[in-house]
């Protein structure tokens, strides 16, 4: 979906500011036509990426009704997002719910030697920094630079107001970054990530809904090298508000490659158990396993 970024910027944007939230889902009903219709390589990798997740429990017709809710949530979530930025604190803390599971942050902490939180593309993760400020934790977010400068800016403003520092990776300054988030995790903060797309760097072979993919190995080495527990933390939409699950703890002992190996499975689980909760709201986009591994669902 990268190529129209900047088109939703300024749809999203002035429609999610001009019209009552109580409309929002009529425009993104509206908007899930044609971006079925425009964009069927993506269409095609939720529809696949779904299939292997919760597709034996599912026939087609009920399938391609799954794909349509992901695509219509999606633009709920655009149209939050894109506020995001020009609303006050108070907009915004009124779009959340309940925050399920805040002691296992306190836990996670206890160590002093701070908190990876980590997450799968599902739900509004964006959220997630103002809900963390309720339990007196300063969070660092790692940030890869966007082809669109227009929607590093708005990341950026909004993580401002949230008290948000941004480190980002992927670039030329990969050494600076590294000893920056060894630096919040030394103070006993939170650094933030998304953990189930490789964008660069190493891999971990994990079982992922009954297949072998890939995720990064990169947050599992930093977890070993600095002895930051790994926390599973996602912000998700039930009914008109957002509530934030926090799950236990991942602890990785050492960085032999066989605790690597089974710190990266633990994590790997619980994505999987929080995606089959909220299918319709695993926004990612690319396909995520082999066409191999699809073959037995399509027989």
């Amino acid at each position: 979906m990268r190529n129209l970024t900047p088109y939703l910027t300024f749809l999203y944007t002035p429609a999610s500011l001009l019209l009552p939230r109580r409309l929002h889902r009529n425009l993104s009903n509206g908007l899930t036509n044609v971006f079925l219709r425009q964009m069927p390589g993506v269409r095609e990798a939720v529809t696949s990426n779904l299939r292997v997740a919760v597709g034996e429990h599912l026939n087609e017709p009920q399938l391609k009704r799954l794909v349509r809710r992901v695509f219509t949530n999606y633009g709920l979530y655009m149209l939050d997002y894109m506020a995001l930025p020009f609303r006050s604190e108070a907009q915004v803390l009124g779009l959340m719910g309940a925050l399920h599971g805040k002691e296992h942050i306190h836990e996670a902490r206890e160590k002093g030697k701070g908190v990876i939180i980590i997450g799968p593309h599902l739900g509004n993760w964006e959220l997630a920094g103002f809900l963390l400020k309720e339990v007196n934790c300063k969070v660092s977010v790692l940030s890869i630079r966007d082809p669109f400068p227009v929607f590093d800016r708005y990341r950026a403003r909004f993580r401002d107001r949230a008290e948000m520092k941004m480190i980002y990776v992927g670039g030329p300054n990969d050494a600076g970054s590294i000893l920056d988030i060894q630096a919040a995790l030394a103070r006993n903060e939170a650094v933030a990530m998304l953990g189930d797309r490789i964008y660069s760097g190493r891999s971990q072979p994990v079982r992922f809904f009954g297949e072998e993919i890939e995720m990064p190995s990169g947050p599992l080495h930093i977890a070993a090298l600095t002895g930051a527990p790994l926390v599973p933390v996602v912000t998700v939409r039930e009914g008109d508000r957002y509530v934030v699950r926090i799950r236990p703890a991942i602890e990785v002992h050492s960085p032999a490659p066989e605790a690597i190996a089974a710190s990266g499975q633990a994590l790997a689980t619980e994505f999987e158990a929080l995606i089959r909760r909220y299918p319709d709201q695993w926004y990612n986009f690319h396909p995520v396993f082999e066409a191999e591994g699809l073959k037995r669902w399509r027989q």
